[in-house]
């Protein structure tokens, strides 16, 4: 066993939420670790030609996305049940901006 592999060894994996618990000993204590890995974003492209590449729940955008209007309007921040929710940014193609918190698909707050 490499010295690596005898430092830290997989307790225990659950594919659904991608949540790993990690042993690691150092000076020979014994530390558990939580190793939360994202899931692989998914890609989804519209008949009207808008993409979206981020992260679903029940096939619905939710968690951290980028939303490519046809357009070419581009939304990259977190989801909430298909809608802009927490931290974005919307950049228009002609350059605007709008940037903060939104909420239920609404700027809340502005940081620009």
């Amino acid at each position: 066993m490499t010295e690596i592999a005898s430092l830290v060894k997989i307790i225990s994996q659950s594919k659904v939420n991608y949540t790993f618990k990690v042993e690691v000993w150092r000076d020979r204590k014994k530390q558990i670790k939580i190793i939360r890995v994202a899931p692989r974003p998914k890609e989804f492209k519209y008949s009207n030609g808008d993409r979206y590449l981020g992260d679903l729940k029940n096939n619905i955008r939710h968690g951290l996305g980028k939303y490519t209007y046809a357009n070419g309007t581009e939304y990259i921040g977190y989801w909430q049940n298909g809608k802009m929710y927490g931290l974005g940014t919307l950049t228009y193609k002609n350059g605007a901006v709008k940037e903060g918190t939104w909420k239920n698909g609404k700027l809340v707050s502005s940081t620009k």
